[in-house]
Protein backbone atom coordinates (compact mmCIF):
# COMPACT_ATOMS: atom_id res chain seq x y z
CA UNK A 1 0.00 0.00 0.00
CA UNK A 2 1.31 2.84 -1.17
CA UNK A 3 1.18 5.93 2.09
CA UNK A 4 1.27 9.81 0.86
CA UNK A 5 3.95 11.22 3.39
CA UNK A 6 5.73 14.84 3.00
CA UNK A 7 8.81 13.65 4.40
CA UNK A 8 9.50 10.51 2.10
CA UNK A 9 8.32 12.99 -0.97
CA UNK A 10 11.16 15.31 0.61
CA UNK A 11 13.49 12.60 0.38
CA UNK A 12 13.14 11.45 -2.95
CA UNK A 13 12.71 15.25 -3.93
CA UNK A 14 15.85 16.10 -2.19
CA UNK A 15 17.74 12.52 -3.44
CA UNK A 16 16.47 13.94 -6.48
CA UNK A 17 18.90 17.19 -7.22
CA UNK A 18 21.81 15.95 -5.43
CA UNK A 19 22.05 13.61 -8.32
CA UNK A 20 20.81 16.09 -10.95
CA UNK A 21 23.01 18.89 -9.58
CA UNK A 22 26.23 16.45 -9.59
CA UNK A 23 25.42 15.35 -13.17
CA UNK A 24 25.24 19.08 -14.05
CA UNK A 25 21.56 18.57 -15.06
CA UNK A 26 19.12 21.65 -15.38
CA UNK A 27 15.25 21.09 -14.63
CA UNK A 28 14.30 23.55 -17.20
CA UNK A 29 16.20 23.98 -20.73
CA UNK A 30 16.82 27.53 -20.71
CA UNK A 31 19.43 27.32 -18.03
CA UNK A 32 21.31 25.81 -19.78
CA UNK A 33 22.31 29.31 -21.58
CA UNK A 34 23.73 30.38 -18.24
CA UNK A 35 26.98 28.00 -19.10
CA UNK A 36 28.31 30.70 -21.24
CA UNK A 37 28.86 32.28 -17.80
CA UNK A 38 30.77 29.04 -16.43
CA UNK A 39 34.16 30.98 -15.66
CA UNK A 40 32.85 34.40 -14.66
CA UNK A 41 31.90 35.13 -11.51
CA UNK A 42 28.58 37.46 -10.63
CA UNK A 43 25.62 37.19 -8.33
CA UNK A 44 22.34 35.38 -9.66
CA UNK A 45 19.59 36.53 -7.87
CA UNK A 46 16.37 33.67 -8.05
CA UNK A 47 12.94 35.59 -7.33
CA UNK A 48 10.48 32.98 -6.00
CA UNK A 49 13.19 30.11 -4.46
CA UNK A 50 10.78 27.44 -4.18
CA UNK A 51 12.33 24.29 -3.39
CA UNK A 52 15.45 25.31 -4.34
CA UNK A 53 15.61 23.95 -8.48
CA UNK A 54 16.32 27.17 -9.68
CA UNK A 55 19.24 27.69 -7.47
CA UNK A 56 20.31 24.40 -8.27
CA UNK A 57 20.52 24.10 -12.09
CA UNK A 58 22.02 27.60 -12.03
CA UNK A 59 24.69 26.84 -9.42
CA UNK A 60 25.65 23.47 -11.04
CA UNK A 61 26.68 25.41 -14.53
CA UNK A 62 28.30 28.83 -12.79
CA UNK A 63 30.02 27.29 -9.50
CA UNK A 64 31.81 30.84 -9.05
CA UNK A 65 28.47 33.02 -9.20
CA UNK A 66 26.76 33.60 -5.72
CA UNK A 67 23.08 33.34 -5.53
CA UNK A 68 20.05 34.70 -3.36
CA UNK A 69 17.02 33.20 -3.83
CA UNK A 70 13.90 34.30 -2.28
CA UNK A 71 11.03 32.46 -1.21
CA UNK A 72 7.88 34.13 0.94
CA UNK A 73 6.49 30.41 1.56
CA UNK A 74 7.79 28.89 5.13
CA UNK A 75 7.22 25.47 4.34
CA UNK A 76 9.66 25.34 1.58
CA UNK A 77 12.57 26.53 4.23
CA UNK A 78 13.96 22.59 4.38
CA UNK A 79 14.21 21.92 0.96
CA UNK A 80 16.45 25.20 0.40
CA UNK A 81 18.50 24.33 3.27
CA UNK A 82 19.15 21.24 1.55
CA UNK A 83 20.08 23.38 -1.23
CA UNK A 84 22.41 25.17 0.99
CA UNK A 85 24.25 21.82 1.40
CA UNK A 86 24.67 21.27 -2.37
CA UNK A 87 25.83 24.85 -3.30
CA UNK A 88 27.44 25.82 0.06
CA UNK A 89 28.49 29.07 1.35
CA UNK A 90 27.99 30.81 -2.22
CA UNK A 91 23.95 30.30 -1.49
CA UNK A 92 21.46 31.88 0.64
CA UNK A 93 17.99 32.37 0.99
CA UNK A 94 15.40 34.81 2.97
CA UNK A 95 11.87 33.64 3.40
CA UNK A 96 10.42 37.06 2.04
CA UNK A 97 8.34 37.42 -1.80
CA UNK A 98 9.48 40.34 -3.77
CA UNK A 99 7.04 43.36 -4.48
CA UNK A 100 7.00 47.24 -4.67
CA UNK A 101 6.55 47.91 -1.53
CA UNK A 102 7.78 46.21 2.19
CA UNK A 103 4.58 44.88 3.42
CA UNK A 104 2.49 42.15 4.73
CA UNK A 105 0.95 39.90 1.98
CA UNK A 106 -1.17 36.36 1.63
CA UNK A 107 0.27 33.41 0.42
CA UNK A 108 -2.21 31.37 -1.30
CA UNK A 109 -0.95 27.60 -1.39
CA UNK A 110 -3.79 25.06 -3.75
CA UNK A 111 -3.43 21.81 -2.17
CA UNK A 112 -4.24 18.82 -4.06
CA UNK A 113 -5.17 15.56 -2.25
CA UNK A 114 -4.09 16.66 0.66
CA UNK A 115 -0.28 17.49 -0.76
CA UNK A 116 0.22 21.52 -0.83
CA UNK A 117 1.08 22.11 -4.86
CA UNK A 118 3.72 24.94 -3.78
CA UNK A 119 4.78 25.91 -7.49
CA UNK A 120 1.04 26.85 -8.30
CA UNK A 121 1.32 29.62 -5.05
CA UNK A 122 0.45 32.78 -5.83
CA UNK A 123 -0.21 36.24 -3.89
CA UNK A 124 -3.00 37.45 -6.25
CA UNK A 125 -5.34 34.52 -5.97
CA UNK A 126 -5.73 30.76 -7.25
CA UNK A 127 -9.06 30.99 -8.54
CA UNK A 128 -9.53 32.08 -12.22
CA UNK A 129 -6.31 30.30 -13.30
CA UNK A 130 -4.84 27.45 -15.65
CA UNK A 131 -4.51 25.16 -12.24
CA UNK A 132 -7.88 25.76 -11.12
CA UNK A 133 -9.61 25.11 -14.57
CA UNK A 134 -7.96 22.14 -14.68
CA UNK A 135 -8.55 21.08 -10.95
CA UNK A 136 -11.81 23.04 -10.50
CA UNK A 137 -13.33 22.02 -7.18
CA UNK A 138 -11.04 19.40 -6.10
CA UNK A 139 -8.30 21.14 -4.60
CA UNK A 140 -8.56 23.67 -1.69
CA UNK A 141 -6.70 26.24 -0.95
CA UNK A 142 -4.02 27.14 2.11
CA UNK A 143 -3.21 31.03 3.52
CA UNK A 144 -0.44 32.11 4.47
CA UNK A 145 0.50 35.04 5.98
CA UNK A 146 4.07 36.94 4.19
CA UNK A 147 6.13 39.27 4.03
CA UNK A 148 7.23 41.19 1.23
CA UNK A 149 10.33 43.78 0.23
CA UNK A 150 11.40 45.49 -2.55
CA UNK A 151 14.91 44.16 -4.45
CA UNK A 152 15.58 48.43 -4.57
CA UNK A 153 15.84 48.03 -0.97
CA UNK A 154 18.98 45.52 -0.76
CA UNK A 155 21.22 47.65 -3.00
CA UNK A 156 22.38 44.00 -4.75
CA UNK A 157 24.50 44.08 -8.21
CA UNK A 158 22.99 40.94 -9.49
CA UNK A 159 24.92 39.82 -13.09
CA UNK A 160 21.28 37.20 -13.66
CA UNK A 161 17.84 37.69 -12.13
CA UNK A 162 15.08 34.27 -12.93
CA UNK A 163 11.64 35.28 -11.84
CA UNK A 164 8.80 32.78 -11.47
CA UNK A 165 6.06 34.04 -9.05
CA UNK A 166 3.09 33.20 -10.58
CA UNK A 167 1.38 36.70 -12.10
CA UNK A 168 3.11 38.83 -9.08
CA UNK A 169 6.18 39.68 -11.61
CA UNK A 170 4.86 43.26 -12.58
CA UNK A 171 4.82 43.63 -8.51
CA UNK A 172 8.20 42.47 -8.02
CA UNK A 173 9.87 44.27 -11.08
CA UNK A 174 8.55 47.68 -10.24
CA UNK A 175 10.40 46.74 -6.75
CA UNK A 176 13.64 46.32 -8.24
CA UNK A 177 13.77 49.13 -11.28
CA UNK A 178 16.58 50.47 -10.05
CA UNK A 179 18.66 47.67 -9.99
CA UNK A 180 17.54 46.82 -13.21
CA UNK A 181 18.51 50.49 -14.66
CA UNK A 182 22.15 50.12 -12.65
CA UNK A 183 23.49 47.34 -13.48
CA UNK A 184 21.29 45.99 -16.21
CA UNK A 185 21.27 42.49 -15.26
CA UNK A 186 19.65 39.58 -17.96
CA UNK A 187 16.50 38.69 -16.89
CA UNK A 188 14.91 34.88 -17.09
CA UNK A 189 11.07 35.17 -17.24
CA UNK A 190 9.07 31.74 -16.46
CA UNK A 191 5.48 31.16 -16.51
CA UNK A 192 3.98 34.77 -16.91
CA UNK A 193 0.54 35.58 -18.62
CA UNK A 194 1.15 39.15 -18.38
CA UNK A 195 4.22 38.89 -21.03
CA UNK A 196 2.78 42.40 -22.85
CA UNK A 197 2.92 44.46 -20.00
CA UNK A 198 6.14 43.32 -19.01
CA UNK A 199 7.51 43.12 -22.44
CA UNK A 200 6.46 46.95 -22.21
CA UNK A 201 7.85 47.64 -18.73
CA UNK A 202 11.32 46.30 -19.44
CA UNK A 203 11.42 48.12 -23.13
CA UNK A 204 11.00 51.49 -21.47
CA UNK A 205 14.65 50.61 -19.84
CA UNK A 206 15.64 49.71 -22.64
CA UNK A 207 15.47 45.58 -22.85
CA UNK A 208 14.14 43.45 -25.56
CA UNK A 209 12.42 39.52 -25.21
CA UNK A 210 14.41 36.63 -26.62
CA UNK A 211 13.76 33.57 -26.94
CA UNK A 212 16.30 30.65 -26.10
CA UNK A 213 17.46 28.31 -28.91
CA UNK A 214 19.19 25.09 -27.26
CA UNK A 215 20.30 23.95 -30.90
CA UNK A 216 22.38 26.40 -31.01
CA UNK A 217 22.66 27.62 -27.30
CA UNK A 218 22.08 31.17 -28.28
CA UNK A 219 18.92 33.90 -27.91
CA UNK A 220 16.80 34.82 -30.82
CA UNK A 221 14.39 38.14 -31.04
CA UNK A 222 11.18 37.50 -30.49
CA UNK A 223 8.97 39.16 -33.17
CA UNK A 224 6.29 39.65 -31.64
CA UNK A 225 5.82 38.84 -27.78
CA UNK A 226 1.59 38.57 -27.99
CA UNK A 227 1.51 35.57 -29.80
CA UNK A 228 4.83 34.23 -28.33
CA UNK A 229 3.57 30.62 -26.65
CA UNK A 230 6.62 28.93 -24.86
CA UNK A 231 6.73 29.40 -21.49
CA UNK A 232 10.08 31.11 -20.52
CA UNK A 233 11.70 34.09 -22.16
CA UNK A 234 15.02 36.38 -21.75
CA UNK A 235 15.12 39.65 -21.85
CA UNK A 236 18.18 41.27 -22.44
CA UNK A 237 19.50 45.21 -22.19
CA UNK A 238 21.14 46.29 -24.64
CA UNK A 239 24.02 47.45 -22.50
CA UNK A 240 24.22 43.70 -21.16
Amino acid sequence: MLVRSPLVHRQLRHAHFALSYARHRVHEQEFLYFKRFAGSSGLFVDVGGNTGQSALSFGTLCPRHRIISFEPNPALAADLRFARRLLGQRFEFHLVGLSDTSTDEVLMVPRLGGEAITGEASMLGIRGTEFDRKHGSAFTIDNISVRTITLDSLDLSPDFIKIDIQGFEMRALRGMRKTLVKHRPLVLIERTSDRVEITEFLGSMGYTAYRYNREENALELIEDIATFRELNYFAVSALF
